[in-house]
């Protein structure tokens, strides 16, 4: 079951390959995440925009998610969604 990323195999699997970042706790654990939204509550629309955000992994399953923790890394506007083309912005 996974509640948290610590959970993750890949984060089992990246810890097994480098211990020393994984043994030295002040060493930032974090996510990036996007999702489309339209702005103005119209479906019509044809805008669109992508909020990237950033999200520490460090914190406790029940803190890193809550709003002081998550941080707008930037938006994407656009009539079409970025797709392979989100790279480029990052």
């Amino acid at each position: 079951m996974l509640r948290h990323p610590v959970d993750a195999k890949a984060r089992k699997s990246f810890d097994a390959s480098f211990p020393n970042f994984a043994s030295e706790a002040r060493n930032v654990r974090s996510g990036l995440c996007n999702d489309e939204f339209t702005p103005y509550r119209s479906i019509k629309s044809t805008n669109n925009i992508w909020p990237v955000l950033l999200v520490p992994f460090n914190l406790p399953p029940w803190t890193c998610i809550k709003k002081p923790y998550t941080m707008l890394n930037m938006i994407i506007l656009g009539k079409t969604t970025p797709g392979t083309d989100i790279d480029v912005y990052l």
